[in-house]
């Protein structure tokens, strides 16, 4: 590495006619020569390990503010972000560059960029390298620099190595590529460069992932593997569900993943080709024949995805073809479309869109002061004064209870607080099947709130809604005008979802 020499007033570096008339810009040069000098009287500070155009760059920066990386080198600008970082310039500058490395991100400069964020300890940059190679796993495995290159090792294989990521890529559960391929790179590192460590390494390949044909076909045959590690996993590719095995998927958060753009399609079911995101009558709906089968022999509806993802969240629509129309479903998610494993199960409960708090859906309110019975659930959102139209009780004493005609799973709210004035209240929702045990979904109890209150939380089995007013800025009694739940059709959610997707 070429090291040049600087001695504070740039005109080393700089023609002197320059110098002269420059004047720092930013406060870095104190922060450059602080780690350097020992002494006030030092008048020139040897920079090792840099080169005169980096340190050029640098000062550019110093004393016009100014960096243009666009049409720099790549080398280059790794090579000012790590001179940066080793003399203490933080903020704009770093962010500049980690950005600017964001976007020009590939396979081919991804070790390097990878390996720079490690030694700058730039964890915004070094989560990015992860997940584009997550992104992009099978292109990286099959990168000439990723093979070759020396760097590689710290990103595909981690801890395992001195200076190396606390998690290694090939561990990742979200670095989605083929089991075979993952260990023939393994293989190829370990003959390449005799590793000691090479039996950690090949313990993180997933070998029941890995076909019996390949297993027996293309690793027996390198020796890198004993026979019984072979046969173990044999045996637990026969003995355990796909499902349960530990596959490696996408993750795209917040994302809809069910979509033609994703590779998604309806395998079985009527009306594959439906255009389910615009509720147009039955071109909007895809649907199966409800038989007397067993649960486990319907043909129901299956939609295969374009890869393999990690989920958590599922979001459904269920066609309502009249206002007594409701269903009772369970899910179920499988790698293999053989091995099934149940990750929703609601035959037991009826899942509605709209609200079904309502006096014609024989909803009831059993406890509660009204001067009408049922004001609470009526609809009626408008006609309500100081005198009519709301439920109340005495704060510490009671509560406003609503039944429902039947078990629902229930996972969103909506109520009306008296709002005639400018007070506020404080309260709380708890949730029973059977009037005996109660679960608390919201909590207000801390907050001052008016008016409309929309109301969101886990899905749970209701019948029961108990609403307990802790508190009221103006007297002891607590005033509500209308509820409902679910609070407004799914639909509207949905595309709400997608807004934000």
């Amino acid at each position: 590495m070429e090291t040049k020499f600087f001695d504070g007033s740039i005109d080393r570096v700089m023609p002197e006619a320059e110098a002269s008339k420059a004047e720092p810009a930013v406060d870095g040069e104190r922060l450059l020569l602080t780690e350097s000098t020992d002494s006030p009287k030092v008048r020139e500070v040897e920079l090792k390990d840099t080169t005169l155009e980096v340190l050029k760059r640098l000062l550019d920066y110093i004393y016009s503010s100014k960096l243009s990386l666009v049409h720099m080198k790549e080398e280059l600008v790794i090579e000012v972000l790590g001179l940066a970082n080793k003399y203490g310039f933080v903020g704009l500058l770093l962010k500049l560059i980690v950005d600017h490395l964001k976007s020009i991100i590939h396979n081919s400069n991804l070790c390097n960029i990878f390996n720079i964020s490690l030694q700058c300890v730039l964890t915004s940059l070094t989560d990015f390298c992860l997940e584009y190679a997550d992104r992009n796993a099978e292109l990286v495995l099959r990168s000439e620099v990723c093979r070759k290159h020396k760097l590689a090792l710290s990103l595909v294989f981690g801890n395992f190595f001195e200076n190396a990521p606390q998690k290694q890529l090939i561990s990742r559960d979200s670095f989605c590529a083929k089991e075979i391929d993952i260990f023939h790179l393994v293989g190829e590192w370990i003959k390449a460069n005799s590793l000691e460590n090479g039996q950690k390494l090949l313990n993180e390949v997933r070998l029941p992932l890995i076909s019996l044909r390949d297993l027996l076909g293309s690793i027996r045959p390198t020796k890198l593997l004993s026979p019984d590690a072979i046969l173990d996993a044999i045996q637990e590719q026969q003995q355990t569900k796909s499902a349960h095995l530990m596959h490696r998927a996408v993750i795209v958060p917040n994302v809809n993943i069910v979509t033609t753009s994703r590779g998604a399609q309806v395998i079985t079911g009527e009306f594959k080709h439906a255009d389910v995101m615009q509720y147009k009558g039955e071109r909007g709906h895809t649907q199966h024949l409800i038989t007397q089968e067993p649960a486990d022999k319907e043909p129901g509806i299956v939609i295969e995805l374009g890869k393999l993802y990690m989920i958590n969240k599922i979001v459904m629509s269920l066609y309502e073809r009249n206002a007594n129309c409701w269903y009772s479903y369970f899910i179920e998610l499988s790698m293999d479309n053989k091995n099934w494993l149940r990750v929703v199960d609601y035959r037991e409960f009826l899942l509605p869109d709209d609200n079904v708090a309502t006096i014609k859906d024989d909803a009831l309110v059993i406890d509660g002061v009204s001067k009408s019975r049922n004001a609470l659930i009526n609809g009626d959102t408008l006609g309500y004064d100081w005198n009519k139209g709301y439920t109340c009780l005495a704060i510490g004493c009671g509560s406003i209870v609503i039944q429902l005609p039947q078990p629902y799973i229930i996972s969103t709210m909506r109520l009306l607080l008296w709002d005639c004035d400018s007070r506020s209240y404080s309260y709380h929702i708890d949730v029973s099947a059977n009037k005996k045990d109660w679960k608390t979904v919201v909590d207000k109890t801390g907050e001052a709130c008016q008016s409309w209150q929309h109301l969101k939380f886990e899905p749970v089995p209701v019948v029961f809604v108990r609403i307990v007013g802790t508190h009221n800025t103006v007297n002891e009694v607590f005033h509500c005008v209308h509820f409902e739940c679910p609070s407004s059709p799914l639909p509207a959610l949905i595309d709400e979802e997608q807004d934000a997707a």
